[in-house]
Order: structure tokens, then sequence, then C-alpha cells
């Protein structure tokens, strides 16, 4: 038989994000996690956002072109998120043919499905496909 040991966090636990105060909802599955116990209690966490290919898909509800920033009302289940998603001169914009497009054609409104990397607040595209 398999023993497990059980760790158990305080609620005033002091959580840490980047070196950011955070809440221990703000802590995502991939960040790397350094955990200071007292007994089996945490009483202190550390985590580091990591640096992983990740995507999204929602519905566009702001555009930025001057700022190259494109807001995403992202689905999650039966909630939503809001993420910023930043671009730059080597993001590449393709339909949902595959093809080239400029970022002039995305409109609020539309969905598009976005391949890149979580940085700090924002999300930087390397890829976005308009799927409408």
């Amino acid at each position: 038989m398999e023993m497990k040991e059980s760790i158990s966090y305080i609620q005033n636990v002091e959580i840490e994000i980047d070196n950011d105060d955070s809440e221990y909802y703000d802590l995502r599955v991939d960040y790397k996690v350094e955990i200071e116990l007292d007994g089996n209690m945490i009483v202190k966490l550390d985590a580091e956002k990591s640096e992983s290919k990740d995507q999204l898909s929602g519905s566009v509800t702001k555009i930025y072109t001057d700022l190259e920033i494109i807001t995403v009302r992202n689905k999650l289940g039966s909630t939503s998120e809001y993420v910023s998603v930043t671009y730059n001169n080597d993001t590449q914009f393709l339909d949902s043919s595959g093809d080239d497009i400029s970022d002039n054609r995305i409109d609020e409104g539309d969905t598009i499905f976005i391949y890149g990397t979580y940085r700090d607040s924002f999300f930087l595209a390397e890829k976005v496909i308009l799927l409408d």
C-alpha cells in the first residue's frame, strides 16, 4: 500500500509570484514553486512563471493596433478571463485557410486562436489565426 503525506496551508501564507505579492488562486499548474514548511504547514510559497508555449482562443474585445495589443475574452469552462495579447513584427497573422493576413483584418467580436508565450501579465503572440 502506498502512503501519501498530506501538506496543508494556513490562510495567512505568504505567496509571491515573480516577487509580487499574490494570492493562491493566481497560481498556475506550470509555475515553478518553492515552499517553506513549518511542520506539515506551508508558511511561504515563492513561484516563478514558466515560459512555456501556450495557446488560447477567444473573442476579441478591444484592439490597439498602434500599441500592438489585442484584448481577448478567453472562456474557461463556465468562467471567462480577459487576456492582453501583444504582438510584434515577427507575429504571423493567418486566416482560417492558412493564408497570411494583416493585423488590420482582426476586428472586435472576431474569434481568434493564438499560439505564443505568457510573459508577466500579458501573452506574447507568435501566431494569430482568425477563425471567423
